[in-house]
Order: structure tokens, then C-alpha cells, then sequence
């Protein structure tokens, strides 16, 4: 995300806290591989959906993981 890209990846670890599906990439179940061969294909084949979801996942970064955010926290 932090590169400008939408995420695609099974929700394992903190992945699920940070990528919403749809919202800022692709989720698919550990071991699925149907369904990370359907998140590459799609994000591939709509360009304009690759970019929306790159925006957001972005603007996720810039507003949860900067360093001014996490100065504020701490």
C-alpha cells in the first residue's frame, strides 16, 4: 500500500486490520490459490479499479502509518 498498489494477500497476521477488501485490495483464504489467481486477473483486466483501490490504499498509509500519526499516539 505504502508503494501505491493494491494489496493482494490472505488476511493472516495484522494484513486484515489494513486491507479492507474491495476498499484497498484483494483478500483470498491461506492456501486458496484461486483466489489470488482471481485477484491478480482482475486488478490486471480493470485499470481503473487497480488505480482506485492504489488511491486508497495510499490514503490509508498517509493517514494511519505516518510519522507525525505515530508520534501523536505515542
Amino acid at each position: 500500500m505504502v508503494a501505491g498498489l493494491p494489496v493482494i494477500s490472505s488476511p493472516v497476521g495484522s494484513i486484515a486490520r489494513n486491507v479492507e477488501e474491495g476498499v484497498s485490495g484483494h483478500l483470498y483464504e491461506p492456501n486458496d490459490v484461486d483466489g489470488f489467481v482471481f485477484g491478480v486477473e482482475t486488478f490486471a483486466a480493470d485499470p481503473e479499479r487497480r488505480r482506485h483501490l492504489s488511491a486508497q490504499g495510499r490514503e490509508i498509509v498517509k493517514s494511519g502509518f505516518a510519522q507525525d500519526v505515530f508520534i501523536q499516539e505515542l
